[in-house]
């Protein structure tokens, strides 16, 4: 009769050795399913991020040629604003058509209106493109705000105070809060009426058209609009 104590052991052998050779089975399928697995997923990210990069790249390229063409389209609009002899009613027809392409015609509109504070043609164009700047920030204030404020805040006689004062009165329009910081900057400067006061902010301002009095009482009537007594909220 066998030792039972030698039975146990050879069945513990035996268990082990299943286990192993269960283990190895295991692992050797694992092998043969892997490398599949693995090549399908690497075709899938692939395929994936060649999707989203072809798909970026097609929407930059689409994004750049309607960039293009509204660089052509609004350009044809600005010569019209900057034409010597426009024809009646084209102006204020230019204007509105350069504020249907929203935020990317306002920086175009600045400068045309720079441009025509130089000029002063005195026929309404400044007005015009003034409108075309308000419908804008109607719909997006950011650009309209940001760059008004910026030339309202440069007080080194580039600008005319016709500009400054019409450009206050757009961002009150606008109740543009983050100008708020720079409006009461331009305060001081028309806070006097004596000679001494007129001249400190000649010296602000460009030289033609010069500022009186006259201009000092405007200025300070359109800063004492409630729109332009808020703060900052940002």
């Amino acid at each position: 009769m066998a030792d039972p104590a030698t039975v146990e052991d050879r069945l513990t052998s035996v268990e082990a050795q299943l286990k192993a050779r269960k283990m190895k089975d295991g692992w050797d399928k694992a092998q043969a399913i892997l490398p599949p697995l693995a090549t399908v997923v690497s075709g899938i990210v692939v395929a994936v991020v060649g999707y989203y990069l072809t798909g970026t790249l097609n929407a930059s390229i689409q994004r750049q040629q309607m960039q293009l063409a509204n660089v052509k389209e609004m350009r044809e609009q600005l010569q019209v604003l900057g034409s010597d002899r426009p024809e009646p009613g084209a102006l204020r027809a230019a204007a509105f058509t350069l504020s249907a392409y929203g935020a990317p015609a306002a920086p175009p509109l600045f400068a045309a209106l720079v441009q025509e504070d130089l000029n002063s043609h005195g026929d309404g164009r400044s007005e015009a493109m003034l409108d075309a700047l308000r419908a804008i920030g109607l719909s997006d204030s950011a650009p309209v705000c940001d760059r008004a404020t910026r030339i309202v805040d440069s007080h080194h006689g580039r600008y005319s105070w016709a500009t400054h004062l019409a450009l206050i009165r757009l961002i009150g329009d606008l109740e543009c809060t983050s100008a708020a910081a720079a409006l009461q900057r331009y305060g001081p400067l028309v806070a006097g009426l004596s000679r001494e006061d007129l001249e400190k902010y000649k010296r602000a301002v460009a030289a033609n058209p010069a500022p009186d009095l006259d201009s000092v009482r405007q200025v300070q009537v359109e800063l004492a609009r409630p729109t332009h007594l808020v703060t900052d909220s940002r």
